[in-house]
């Protein structure tokens, strides 16, 4: 069996797995009765201040106090939850009353949307606040490189469709919200767009400017512990000395150890294979491109002061049996900013014919702001769970 075959049993069984998951939404114990559904309450002599403005909030809504909860009914989310209001974890190891711009979170009220959605299911909040609170959202700017089978288009010959590699600079914005009356309010969702312009001085292929949008969209579900994922779907419009355009399923299934550890499985699986014409300087030529089918286990850390700094290294393969690396990390700067590197590499297998045309790589490096937040706090489980689409996480692949 060979190892494209095995990935694309393996996807199959994870987006099996996927769903299982986020339908197994602790239902039962978001559901039982008194209207308590999630909450978690504490007595007064532990309760941090931050709980008991929240409490006292609910008390004046419903003109009844909520009352505790055995930890063993309660959900992944709401045990969570209580945790980080009382209980020493990484997350609550910064102050966030002595800080300027305090973070925005499920539990404080945010400058820029209603906070109270991030947690209950019984949101109070004008019916905008589900889609339009932008300290979900993260916003980006900077640079990239990138080379991929479109940038070899003819591997004998002629090289007038070979291009080493591209460079430019990409900008893009990444939205999370909940999704209002599914599961108990435990499912989110995500929209982001990323634009790319490389090639700026044209090259030996063409003098034309490289420009890509990528669009990414889907479902996923955060937990504090316990088993996390999502799918999405990734749209790439290639415009260069070609026009194209690919489509390709995302998802993952990771399982949350602690706040810091998680470790987990992700696969891509492409959609749409495009025959177009390609313009070369030396004439046109016919060509076939498809996004390539990866599978990739990862592990992700939470690192730095108050756990703000985050990171992924992942190994995996493709459908053509390369190997695959990559490191993704998101280091806090100042505030609401960060700065988000990554890179992402495909090792040839042995004996394939013009192994540098089949290697492939992505390098990424963007100065991000969170809005309303600082940069890596804000446990919030709309926040986007995927990157958007880009280069590293959509490879192409020449058709035959």
């Amino acid at each position: 069996m060979s190892l494209g075959m095995l990935g694309r049993i393996t996807a199959r069984c994870i987006g099996l797995l996927s769903i299982i998951a986020i339908g197994s939404l602790d239902v039962a114990a978001w559901g039982q009765s008194g209207g308590d559904r999630g909450r978690a309450t504490v007595s007064s002599a532990r309760i941090s201040p931050a709980a008991r403005r929240l409490n006292s909030g609910r008390a004046s809504r419903t003109g009844t106090a909520t009352t505790a909860r055995p930890a063993s009914h309660r959900p992944v989310r709401a045990a969570g939850y209580e945790e980080e209001i009382i209980g020493p974890s990484v997350i609550e190891m910064h102050d966030s009353a002595s800080e300027s711009n305090p973070p925005s979170n499920a539990m404080e009220p945010s400058e820029f949307g209603c906070a109270t959605c991030g947690m209950e299911y019984d949101c109070v909040c004008r019916p905008d606040c589900y889609f339009l609170d932008w300290s979900r959202s993260d916003i980006l700017v900077g640079a990239a490189g990138f080379k991929t089978q479109a940038n070899y288009l003819t591997t004998g010959g002629n090289d007038d469709g070979q291009v080493e590699g591209s460079f430019g600079f990409q900008e893009g914005i990444n939205f999370g919200s909940r999704i209002p009356g599914f599961f108990y309010g435990q499912l989110g969702g995500q929209v982001g767009v990323r634009f790319v312009h490389a090639q700026l001085e044209g090259s030996t292929a063409s003098a034309d400017r490289r420009n890509q949008a990528f669009l990414t969209a889907g479902l996923f579900r955060r937990v504090d512990y316990g088993w996390q994922g999502g799918l999405v779907a990734d749209y790439m419009r290639d415009d260069w000395f070609y026009k194209t355009d690919l489509l390709q399923l995302r998802g993952e299934l990771s399982f949350v150890c602690d706040p810091c550890h998680e470790l987990g499985f992700r696969f891509t699986d492409s959609q749409k294979t495009k025959t177009f014409t390609a313009n070369l300087d030396s004439g046109p030529i016919l060509a076939t491109l498809s996004s390539l089918d990866t599978y990739r286990f990862f592990y992700r850390l939470r690192f730095g002061p108050a756990g703000r700094g985050s990171g992924e290294a992942y190994a995996g393969w493709s459908e053509d049996s390369d190997g695959m690396l990559g490191l993704h990390l998101n280091t806090p700067l100042h505030g609401q900013c960060g700065l988000s590197t990554a890179f992402d590499y495909i090792i040839p297998r042995d004996g394939v014919a013009s192994p540098f045309a089949n290697e492939g790589w992505n390098l990424s490096m963007a100065l991000t702001w969170t809005p309303g937040r600082l940069f890596g706090t804000g446990r919030d489980y709309y926040r986007p769970l995927f990157e958007i689409a880009d280069n590293g996480s959509m490879f192409t692949r020449r058709g035959p």
